[in-house]
């Protein structure tokens, strides 16, 4: 199995890195022209994810592996992500500042539902979720215009249901008291589970700010 290289560099509007000897980016659509011809259904997304291939960028459908990601999140430099995200909508730059490795998968998230960054700001943990939507369903491929109209229909107890998650106040409760929304990917589907659990959900809402810690105490039995 070949190993994953990551390098960021800066590139005005872009931040671009390297997996498995590929190159990737996310491009800033403001700063883009295809964003500025309209009518573009892109105008009001944040940013496009693209793949080098020859001598030109070729858009991600779908969006980038979780891996992919990681990588350009691993090798960060910090002055390029802060000009890259010093170009984003001050609410999006708000939303990102929660996350540090999983940056790029919060800004796809951001990206495919912005009608959804008040929520999310407000429980940045529920990231994990939507970011991982694709395995907890079982789906063959990203949804992400279905979550964009359960979300308009439904508002965001529906979006729970939508994602295998306890719909009631309380999942929102518990996500929103989570020290670090960057929940481990191979603890988001066991947490899920867990929050099913009327016994694992009281202990977590007597935590008035529930750590890494309080989490790995189910890990094990929920991956059993």
């Amino acid at each position: 199995m070949s190993q994953a290289r990551a390098k960021v560099i800066r590139m005005n509007s872009e931040i671009t890195w390297y997996h498995d000897g590929d190159q990737h980016r996310a491009v800033v659509l403001s700063e883009c022209p295809r964003a500025r011809r309209a009518p573009d259904p892109e105008a009001t997304a944040l940013v496009r994810f693209e793949k080098r291939s020859g001598d030109r960028w070729v858009p991600y459908d779908p969006d980038p592996a979780s891996e992919v990601f990681a990588s350009a999140a691993t090798a960060s430099d910090s002055r390029a992500w802060d000009d890259f995200l010093g170009l984003l909508p001050a609410p999006a730059r708000r939303f990102l500042a929660f996350f540090i490795y999983e940056r790029l998968e919060a800004l796809a998230v951001a990206t495919r539902c912005p009608d959804l960054l008040p929520e999310l700001e407000a429980v940045p943990a529920l990231t994990a979720f939507l970011a991982a939507h694709v395995r907890l369903r079982g789906a063959e491929g990203p949804r992400w215009n279905e979550i964009n109209a359960v979300y308009e229909h439904g508002g965001i107890h529906a979006v729970l249901e939508w994602l295998g998650l306890p719909s009631g106040r309380q999942t929102l409760s518990v996500l929103a008291r989570l020290d670090d929304p960057e929940i481990p990917r191979s603890l988001v589907a066991p947490l899920r589970s867990a929050l099913w659990e009327p016994e694992t959900v009281g202990q977590l809402a007597r935590v008035d700010t529930i750590t890494g810690q309080d989490l790995a105490q189910f890990r094990h039995p929920l991956a059993a």
